[in-house]
Order: structure tokens, then sequence, then C-alpha cells
């Protein structure tokens, strides 16, 4: 009987590379979120007017870089809701690093980006959450505060 050892490397380079690819895979996790809601009345022109209660989510990405989202739930399907951003202003008070970033909670009838990657370093990031809607007649901004690694 002759063995064939050409394919000896194959299965070996293939039994190397599952591990890797499997271990490229990892799903963003969820980074506890101290929060008090951004709350108000939110409106899409005259007649649509909806209570909203915002809150964020914040998942890992890479060191130092987060994942931020405000997905408003089962609120989604009120056009003034849909409509909305949440505005997520925040200070890294380990390194004075500082941003802003802007989703939409819902998908709506206009562009934007549901979740958006924040380069906010490792340490205790602490910021305010806004609702910004085109007619709503009052909002009250909301409170976070989590750590990075």
């Amino acid at each position: 009987m002759r063995t064939n050892f050409a394919s000896v490397p194959v299965v070996a380079a293939a039994a190397v590379a599952v591990p890797t690819i499997l271990a490229g895979a990892a799903h963003a996790a969820p980074i506890p979120v101290q929060q008090t809601a951004a709350n108000g009345i939110v409106a899409n022109g005259i007649t649509d007017f909806g209570i909203y209660s915002a809150t964020i989510r914040i998942d890992t990405a890479s060191r130092g870089v987060v994942w931020f989202s405000a997905p408003a739930g089962n609120r989604c399907g009120n056009p003034a809701i849909d409509d909305s951003f949440v505005r997520f202003d925040y200070r890294n008070a380990n390194t004075g690093r500082a941003g802003s970033a802007m989703v939409r909670p819902c998908l709506g009838p206009w562009s934007g980006s549901r979740r958006v990657k924040l380069h906010t370093g490792t340490g205790a990031i602490s910021g305010s959450i806004n609702i910004v809607n085109r007619g709503g007649p009052w909002q009250l901004p909301g409170w976070a505060s989590f750590s990075v690694r």
C-alpha cells in the first residue's frame, strides 16, 4: 500500500486554520451601562407625536473601542420615534478624550446608522444622552457611565 504524503500538509494546515477562523468570529459583548434615560415628546409633523424614553447600548469592539447603539425595540413603528436620532456626548475621565455620536433608534425614512464605533480609549466613560428630533416640544437629557478596557 502506498501512502500519499502530499495531502498531509493540507490536513495539518486546515487543523491550524480552523481554530484561528473560529477565534476571529467572536461577537461583541454588551458592556454594563449605568444610565438615566433621556425623555421627551417627539414629533413628526403636526399630528404624529410620541413620548420617547431613550437609552443606549454599548458593546465591545476592540481595546479602547466600543459599538454605540440606542435600539427603541417595540417603540419602533411610531413615525415620530422612527424619525428621531439619539446623540451621546462623552468624555473619558482617564485620558480626557471626548467625542459625540448620533444613531437612529429605528429604521426610518431617512438615512442614518443604527450602530457606530466610538474610539473612547480605555477607562471610565461618562456623558449625556439626548434625543434629536425636528419637532418635539421638549426633551430632558439623560446620563450614562461605563468602563472600557
